[in-house]
């Protein structure tokens, strides 16, 4: 990586891109500030795009995130920064390529100063909304952030592309967790439970937010509006807990790497089934009640995914993205 860091956002975007901005370039008691540096890897390729392919952002930025919104790479949030920035274009061209682009043709703008919670270390993406929670007719995408350190750890809010407006509360507040999409709905794996400059305790638990404007995954019937507009759903905890682990989807089953637990870094990959769990989660809310959880956690368990483990020596707080890679990057048969 051109700019090392740790506590960055990391979006994946385009034809197997990734971008990472922000973060500190070592522990935060030892570095040197928050970063504004952008670097792109490109998984085709194989390599790093050259210092300066995206220009820097406007304002540094610690424990950020990102996401891809309406055609715009999007950076939200980091310590003490109450806003977002979106990369923009000089033409309505999509995202930098390898033939276009650079420090010279880019810019990041910075949008809703001071209109958005200084979110830190929290989950991110990019959901559809409900009716009610948009300004146009139907349900719309919306940016999604949830939990995060100190007073955010319990709360949501969402961004219909005009302003940010609060959610829902959270089962249990939590920051440094790994979050995915799937099937509609922001899913918030593990991190720690503990607000910020506390020693955190970390967690098994799952849940996801949701608007209720989706279909069950397995039926296709039409789900019930929720009395709320957005509500967070308990998901089945996983076998370990683990605090700043990292998470992927394909298919529809949720596979979750590494972090800490109490015994220290775990090694083993979990998978859980999430067509299953959003179906009996959406069920349970259309009939207004949850069913015996234990009986829950019995049918839909997360599995240990047999003979992956992780190298001992990768700790935790890392990204896992799942994406296609070229034929160079590939093994032969």
């Amino acid at each position: 990586m051109p700019t090392p860091r740790i506590d960055c956002a990391c979006v994946p975007f385009g034809s197997g891109l990734v971008l990472f901005a922000g973060g500190v370039d070592n522990h935060p008691r030892l570095a040197n500030g928050p970063l504004k540096e952008c670097d792109i890897y490109d998984s085709l390729a194989n390599m790093w795009r050259p210092a300066g392919f995206v220009p820097d952002l406007n304002q540094r930025r610690h424990g950020c995130s990102g996401c891809v919104y309406q055609g715009r790479l999007c950076v939200i949030g980091g310590s003490g920064v109450q806003s977002m920035e979106c990369l923009l274009p000089p033409t309505p061209a999509g995202p930098p390529s390898a033939a276009e682009g650079g420090a010279g043709a880019w810019e990041w703008r910075v949008e809703h100063d001071g209109k958005c919670s200084d979110r830190v270390f929290f989950a991110c993406g990019v959901v559809p909304g409900s009716a009610t929670s948009c300004r146009w007719n139907g349900p719309q995408d919306v940016v999604l952030a949830a939990g995060g350190e100190g007073e955010h750890s319990g709360t949501c809010e969402f961004f219909d592309g005009i302003q940010w407006r609060p959610a829902c509360r959270l089962q249990t507040p939590r920051s440094a967790m790994a979050h995915v999409v799937s099937l509609g709905a922001l899913v918030l794996i593990g991190g720690r439970s503990m607000a910020w400059g506390e020693s955190g305790k970390p967690l098994a638990s799952v849940e996801m937010v949701w608007a209720g404007q989706n279909r069950y995954p397995s039926t296709g019937e039409d789900c019930v509006s929720p009395p709320s507009e957005w509500l967070s759903l308990p998901l089945p905890d996983m076998h370990h807990e683990r605090l700043g682990p990292s998470a992927v989807v394909i298919g529809r089953s949720i596979y979750v790497f590494g972090g800490a637990g109490e015994a220290g870094f775990v090694r083993q990959v979990e998978r859980l089934d999430m067509s299953l769990a959003f179906d009996h989660a959406a069920q349970s809310l259309k009939k207004g009640y949850f069913d015996d959880r234990q009986a829950w956690q019995r049918l839909l368990a997360w599995e240990i995914v047999d003979n992956e483990l992780l190298p001992p020596q990768i700790p935790h707080e890392y990204h896992a993205i799942s994406m296609w890679f070229g034929p160079r990057a590939c093994p032969s048969s």
